[in-house]
Parts: structure tokens; sequence; C-alpha cells
């Protein structure tokens, strides 16, 4: 019963852990999105400015 029970919390404790690493990817990937649209926009500003 001990080892179901330190299973148990271990599967549990992993899942969280992996779920904040995906938050964390998922930060970074929209921040990189919002980077390379802020450089797009500024391009495109630039070509169009006399």
């Amino acid at each position: 019963m001990r080892r179901f029970i330190a299973l148990i919390l271990s599967v549990g404790f992993l899942c969280v852990t992996t779920g904040c690493a995906t938050k964390k990817e998922q930060d970074d990937w929209e921040q990189y999105r919002a980077k390379k649209a802020q450089d797009e926009l500024s391009t495109e500003t630039q070509k169009s400015a006399p």
C-alpha cells in the first residue's frame, strides 16, 4: 500500500512539473511570436515611410 501511494505521489509530481514546463514553453513561444510580429511591423513601416 505504501508503494502504491509513493507511486501515485511520484506520478502527480511529474505531471505538475511537466505542466509547468509546458506553460513556460508556451509563454516563451508567445513572446517570440510577438517580437517577430513587432519586427515585421517596424520593417513595413520603414518601407512605407518616405
